[in-house]
């Protein structure tokens, strides 16, 4: 709900139209509008009611979500990050497998300043058998790959495609780089300076 929310914070939503988008119950739709309100969070209007405090919302959430709630794989690889994910995006593409990259993968296509050399994604299904099929050695330190696999469907909602490759919404590259100590919170920062503040 509160990535349908924060992904579209200018729209005016009633409960069944949000409940069925963000794929939950009238009953926690309902719960959670009660709750922003609570917090005047969000406003009701003649329309329905929408986001007022995006920027709270998120912190908030950043502060309380953690990547690690995901069953988290670590790979290394000779190949470089561009041509991983490339290779990842034919390969899921070719087995109509649901996936998306996000951290600093998803980061340096929304905020290009952002350099990396981790590749991070999600995949939905068959995890081994794409790591296999990409050569990944599966290693316990020094990864340079982190596959995930998720524990909630909703980390592909408002995902979209940048030059072939398919990326999670800013909202949840955000979210995945807050847990990273150092550079994730400055890749972070970025997204929410460069890509999410002028959208809200």
């Amino acid at each position: 709900i509160l990535r349908v929310l924060l992904s579209e914070p200018k729209k005016s939503w009633r409960i069944q139209e949000l409940s069925k988008t963000a794929g939950v119950s009238l009953g926690q739709a309902s719960n959670v509008k009660r709750l922003l309100e609570d917090r005047e969070w969000v406003k009701r209007q003649e329309d329905g009611f929408r986001l007022v405090k995006p920027e709270e919302l998120l912190k908030e959430w950043a502060d309380n979500y953690s990547f690690r709630k995901n069953e988290i794989r670590e790979f290394y690889t000779l190949k470089n990050p561009a041509d991983i994910e490339a290779d990842l995006a034919e390969m899921c593409g070719q087995r109509a497998v649901d996936y998306a990259l996000t951290g600093f993968s998803g980061a340096a296509r929304l905020a290009p300043a952002v350099r990396y050399q981790r590749v991070m994604a999600y995949i939905d299904a068959g995890l081994e058998e794409v790591a296999a099929r990409l050569g990944l050695k599966e290693v316990t330190s020094g990864s340079n790959v982190t596959l995930m696999d998720p524990f909630d469907q909703g980390v592909f909602y408002g995902a979209r495609l940048i030059d072939g490759v398919r990326i999670v919404s800013p909202i949840q590259v955000y979210l995945d780089l807050k847990g990273f100590r150092g550079r994730g919170e400055e890749a972070a920062n970025a997204i929410f300076e460069e890509v999410l503040r002028p959208s809200w």
